[in-house]
Formats: structure tokens, sequence, C-alpha cells
């Protein structure tokens, strides 16, 4: 493949979260693995990606010369490639990482835990060209179906509706594992308000709850650790933040008890469900679509629910190995996040006694950095030079006015912030006033209902935060990591829960207003 001697940059992706020790490993994929993974004659040697949360960008003619090769594959009913490859890779990689987990780090010398270390990484490289195939896969078989679709909808006057009814047939064939965990937190919820002795433990403060379960439930809470090990990631954003804890999960229970209906929940979430399968099918029948359309359809489903899994093995893998991050960031000098902000060769080096400088790493976490593939060759950029270069791609300053996070629950808002720490901050609470806190637990609930909207640094789509908004309807984004930090009392802000990323936008900072 030739290469542009002057990309021209398109961006595949407007937002993405991530670290260097997630992120590095996507780009090396991509160079090194690509065409192995896939079997495809695809070379990618121009990339941009800038953290903590900028666009993806690619070479023009590089993503032309894919999605046209991806594209005749599929046209040609040769779909194995995209979805066989991506699960047998990854069980290759979680078995890795499981017996990461059972190691007794500890014991082991620095030289054993850089071959597991390098042992994971080499494993991660090859899996991770899915993270650049799938979507390719995904933009190719779209275009296929609106092209296919859309000729039939223009027969019949109803082209206008073409990316409704996109959104209606084309849906996962399974759930995701934050489905999976509502359902089973809902059955475990529902456990507790049919049983009087356990209805009456929950009564009691949270910090009890362990002692009393182990004492006098012991199965249940067995019940309950199974579910923490087994979901743990869920609360984890590109490997950031902290894993869900039995501690959380007794909270989020005692929550849930309070405010729902266990056994209704789990009648909705199920009939939901059904009125999706239902409703395709309805659509299905009233276009008469059948043939290879159909089969396009039936693979699309198929292409997102391999999107869906490729993440959640990328976030369940990362938690496997969380405690050889930990050991090797403890013996390093360096915290656990700092470490996600070394590449893996710096990691290795690092580990043979080669530390990197603590102020690179730190300059990476705190104001971002770029990653920056050349003709093949790869630049790491930050500060000035990241600065230069982002507005030299985009025409455009890095802005310090947005944080980013998962929604927890959906809508729109703008109001004043205020600051709430779990054994303080509740009582400046107003109605209306956008609640921010490091993480929120059933201490605050009473401030929390005052709510118009609610924004975290940690915690996940299954944290106290988000189960308290998706039963009150209050917008809420979880996992910004940092806006107990940026943000302060009295800024205006407005919380985006609106599309596939939260979104918080400072409006006005206090300072702003008081001028």
């Amino acid at each position: 493949m030739a290469v542009s001697d002057k990309p021209i940059w398109v961006t595949i992706i407007t937002r993405r979260g991530g670290n260097m020790l997630f992120s590095y490993p996507i780009n090396e994929g991509a160079k090194r693995h690509f065409p192995d993974l896939y079997g495809l004659d695809i070379k990618f040697t121009n990339y941009i990606y800038r953290s903590p949360d900028g666009p993806i960008m690619m070479d023009a003619k590089e993503l032309g010369i894919a999605a046209g090769v991806i594209k005749e594959k599929l046209e040609k009913g040769i779909w194995d490639i995209f979805t066989k490859p991506v699960y047998r890779q990854a069980k290759k990689l979680f078995n890795v990482a499981q017996k990461i987990s059972k190691l007794n780090l500890i014991s082991l010398d620095n030289a054993i835990l850089k071959t597991w270390f390098q042992r994971y990484f080499d494993e991660l490289t090859i899996f991770n060209p899915v993270y650049w195939g799938n979507p390719l896969a995904v933009m190719a078989l779209e275009g296929i179906i609106n092209e296919q679709l859309g000729e039939r909808l223009e027969k019949s006057g109803k082209r206008e509706k073409l990316e409704q009814y996109i959104e209606t047939l084309i849906y996962p064939t399974r759930k995701s594992a934050i489905e999976q965990a509502r359902v089973k937190l809902a059955e475990l919820a529902s456990k507790i308000q049919y049983n009087s002795d356990l209805k009456k433990i929950f009564l009691n403060p949270s910090d009890k709850l362990v002692t009393i379960l182990q004492n006098e439930h012991l199965k249940f809470y067995s019940q309950i650790e199974k579910f923490v090990h087994h979901y743990a990631f869920i609360n984890t954003d590109y490997w950031l933040g902290e894993p869900l804890s039995v501690k959380e999960t007794l909270d989020n229970l005692q929550t849930y008890v309070k405010l729902k209906n266990a056994k209704q929940e789990l009648i909705a979430i199920h009939k939901q469900e059904q009125e999706r399968v239902k409703l395709a099918d309805k659509l299905l029948k009233e276009l008469a679509i059948k043939g290879k359309i159909l089969k396009l359809i039936k693979f699309a489903r198929e292409l997102f629910t391999v999107k869906q899994y490729m993440r959640e093995v990328s976030l369940r893998a990362g938690s496997e190995v969380r405690e050889l991050f930990l050991e090797i960031g403890k013996r390093l000098g360096f915290t656990y996040k700092e470490l996600l902000y070394f590449t893996p060769p710096e990691v290795i080096e690092a580990l043979e006694g080669k530390l990197p400088k603590a102020d690179v790493i730190r300059q990476r976490l705190e104001r971002g950095f770029g990653l920056y593939l050349l003709h093949d060759k790869l630049r790491i950029i930050i500060g000035k030079e990241l600065e230069k270069e982002v507005i030299s791609f985009t025409g455009k300053k890095i802005e310090n006015d947005e944080l980013t996070g998962g929604i927890a629950y959906p809508g729109k808002y703008k109001g004043l912030v205020k600051i709430v720490h779990v054994r303080e901050g509740s009582e400046k609470m107003q109605g209306g006033d956008v609640l921010v806190a490091p993480m929120t637990d059933p201490y605050i609930l009473p401030a929390m209902l005052k709510a118009g909207a609610i924004v975290t640094d940690e915690g996940g789509l299954l944290s106290h935060a988000a189960i308290v908004a998706r039963e009150e309807r209050i917008p809420c984004i979880v996992g910004t990591q940092k806006a107990t930090k940026i943000l302060q009392d009295g800024d205006l802000i407005e919380v985006d829960a609106e599309g596939t990323q939260g979104i918080v936008r400072i409006l006005k900072k206090v300072q702003d207003a008081d001028k």
C-alpha cells in the first residue's frame, strides 16, 4: 500500500477516553498484527490519537483502501474473518490474564514480573486490531445495508425513515455485561425483599453488613462475592477507576431495596427485551425483508455483539491483571494510575532498572498526550508540542472546558455545581443544583434526591449514583475521573447525558461570574 506523502486526516471516532498503557497496544496492534488477525492485505502507517478525550484520526487514503477491501469481502459473503479471530484471540488473552491473577506476586522477582507483563501485552497487542477491524467492518456493512434498504424505501416513499429503521433492526444479540449485571443485582435485591431475615439484616449500617452476613447468611454473602468477582470490571473505564467492591455492592443493594421493587424491575427488563425483538420482527415483515439483505442485517447484529464483547474482554482481562499493575507500580515508586501512563516498553525497561522521568509520566496524566504515527514511525508528544500538533491537525486549541464520562441515566440539564463528599457538603445542596462528588453512597442519598443532575469522578453503570439516577430519573454522568478537581461550588455547567458519551460542559466558572 502506498504511503501518503501528506496525509489528509479524517476523524473516525470523535471522542475516546484512554490512557497510555491501554492505547499504545491498540496502535501497535494495528501496525503489526492487523493483516495476521484478519487475513487482509491492509496496513496502517498514519494515525493520530490524543488523550484524554481527543479524536482518533486516520489517513483518508489508507482508510479508503481499507474500507474498499473490507466491503469487497462482505459483499462476497466472507464474514467469519470479522468474528472468529476476535473470539479466538480473546480466549487466549483472558487465559493469560487469569493465570496472572492467581500468581503470588509479592514472592516474584522483577525478572519474572517482567516476563508475565510482557506475555500479557504480547497477547493484548495481537488482540487489539479488533479496535480497528470491527468499526471498519461495521461502517462498511452499514453502508451496504443503507444502500440496499434505502433503495427499497425510496420506492415506497419512506426514505426519510431509513435511520430510524436501521436503529430498530440492528441490535446486539446478547446482553451486555452491564445488562447481565443489572439482572443479577435485581435478583439479589429480590431475595432480600422476599426474605424477612435478610430484609431485617439490610436495615443495619452498611459497614456492619459484611460481618453480619458472614455470621448469619454465609450462602447469600458468597453469592455477593461471586457477583463482585464476575462484574468488578464494570466500574472501570479503560482500566481507570476502582473496581466494584463488596462494600459498594452492599451499599447499592441497600439503596435498591429502599427505592425499587426488584421483582417488578426484573419483569420490566424482560419485557423491554421482548418488545425490542417483537418490534424488529414486525418491521422485517412490514418491509418484506428477506434473502441477502436479511442475512446482512443478522450479520450486522452479530458485529455489534462482537463490538460489545471485545471491549468487555479488554476491561475484564484488565481487571484480572490489576494486582500485577499495582505491584509493579509499588516497586517502581509510582501509583497505579501513574503506571497507566507508561508505555509497555517503558514498564519493561523500568523493571530492568531504567526508570522514565517521573515528570514526563505525570505530564501525560495531567495534561494529556498524543500518539502520532506518521509514515510508520511513532512519536509520543506532550506539552507545548502536543498543543501545536493539535492545532495543526484540527485547527483548534486543546480545550479544558469539558469533561467526559459514562452515561448512567440520559438527559440534559444546566445548573450550579455543589461539591459533595461522603461525610460533608450535603447540607449546602439546594433543589436543582448539580451534585458533583468523588462517588456517592447511602449517606448522601437525601442530597442526591434534590439534584437536577449528578456527576461523579469514580464509578460505573452499576455504581450507587447510577442506581439512584435511574430510579429517580436524574441525568447522570459517572467516571469523569476529575470533576471534583476541575469544578467548584457555583460553577454553571451543562450535563449532557445524551448520545453515546456523557459530556460535562463548563459554561461559566464562578470567578468569571464574580467579575
